[in-house]
């Protein structure tokens, strides 16, 4: 029984370090994205080319780029090894912010109320509109997760908060030319909705405001201007559809 026992501990003693120097390295290889400076500089700029690529281009060669770029951004995320909290994606700092959402309804609603007592309120009338507008409110999400917990929080890394606030808010706003109308709000908006991120650290309220007031914009202003939400090539392309003949009465004989 001895003699088994002693034959037996070499080997665990001599596979108990191996083991220990993978996890280390492991450990060490994933936590060195998570620091490096140069990987989150790295990540930012892969990231905002393709979504310049992509908001420049269309047909194949667009989707292409989109699944590169919400694949890149997914990978990163991942080795930065960030956890749901960092991201915004926790419960913390979602009372504090809650007035954030509160004070945009209003805003909303004296929009609709202003853009409908000039005639200028179109909001969906049809299924596939309202399932526009749903997809919309899901994209804005989508966009808050892009700009706050993968542009401004790889920019905190490297320039300190300050000026990833403003950083990643050029970022942003550039990223809606040549529409000037979305290119303003989207810079007014990402120093808010950065700024307010900064100091709570919570993705769902600056994602449902993202949603309100792009909402707003979308049942207010005229297509004419805002070419349906539409940027980069998307917004050249754009051919607003022909306005309806208007329908008169009989000429009285």
């Amino acid at each position: 029984m001895s003699t088994h026992a002693e034959a037996e501990s070499p080997k665990v003693l001599a596979g108990w370090p191996v083991a220990s120097c993978r996890s280390c390295f492991r450990s060490s290889f994933r936590s060195s994205f998570r620091s490096s400076k140069r990987f989150s500089a790295l990540a930012v700029v892969v990231a905002y080319l393709l979504i310049v690529g992509a908001l420049w281009s269309y047909g194949p060669v667009q989707q292409v780029l989109i699944w590169l770029d919400a694949s890149w951004i997914f990978c990163c995320t991942l080795l930065q090894l960030r956890s749901a909290r960092e991201l915004g994606l926790g419960a913390q700092g979602f009372r504090q912010s809650s007035w954030f959402p509160l004070a945009s309804l209003a805003v909303m609603a004296a929009g609709l109320w202003m853009a409908c007592s000039i005639g200028a309120l179109h909001i969906p009338q049809s299924h596939i509109q309202v399932w526009r507008a749903y997809s919309y409110a899901l994209w804005a999400f989508e966009q808050e997760f892009i700009l706050q917990s993968f542009l401004f929080l790889n920019l905190e890394q490297i320039l300190g908060t300050r000026s990833a606030i403003i950083s990643s808010t050029l970022l942003f706003a550039s990223a809606h030319v040549p529409n000037l109308l979305l290119t303003l709000c989207t810079f007014v908006g990402g120093l808010l909705f950065t700024s307010i991120f900064a100091r709570y650290r919570n993705l769902w309220t600056v994602g449902m405001v993202h949603a309100l007031l792009g909402l707003t914009i979308a049942f207010t202003a005229p297509d004419s201007i805002n070419h349906h939400m539409r940027v980069g090539l998307g917004y050249l392309r754009y051919h607003a559809a022909p306005p309806r003949a208007a329908i008169l009465p009989p000429a009285r004989k």
